[in-house]
């Protein structure tokens, strides 16, 4: 899907303004680890963070981000160390411009998608590995 995003700055004269910028947020992160009975385990992260910012005069914006993943590390197979997984992230924001700054889209989500694997080959000694 095409997204189409612009960023608009007026044009009539302010004078330099020096002041606070306030950011606050807060995040979350949990984790979960299952040993199974072949040597495998899975694990899974969740992790969610929030934001909001304001910048007198320029403009103002909420962040969420959230973010899970999941990790599949097989048994050893001789000298292989196979691990698998897969994950998305999800980040929204609300921008509120001002007269002189406006954000369109005002509001947007972008999903990022991964998907992963690596053998770690154990090449000496468990001291020298290829991943």
């Amino acid at each position: 899907a095409l997204v189409r995003s612009e960023f608009t700055l007026g044009t009539l004269p302010v004078e330099n303004v020096r002041d606070e910028i306030s950011i606050s947020g807060y995040n979350v992160l949990a984790n979960w680890q299952r040993p199974l009975e072949n040597g495998s385990d899975l694990r899974l992260q969740l992790y969610w963070d929030h934001t909001d910012r304001d910048i007198p005069g320029t403009f103002s914006e909420s962040r969420d981000t959230v973010d899970i993943d999941w990790v599949h590390k097989l048994p050893l197979l001789g000298p292989h160390g196979l691990t698998w997984g897969a994950g998305i992230r999800v980040t929204t924001d609300d921008v509120e411009g001002t007269q002189f700054a406006t954000f369109l889209p005002k509001r947007r989500t972008d999903p990022t998608y991964s998907l992963f694997a690596q053998d770690r080959i154990d090449l000496w000694d468990s001291r020298v590995f290829l991943t």
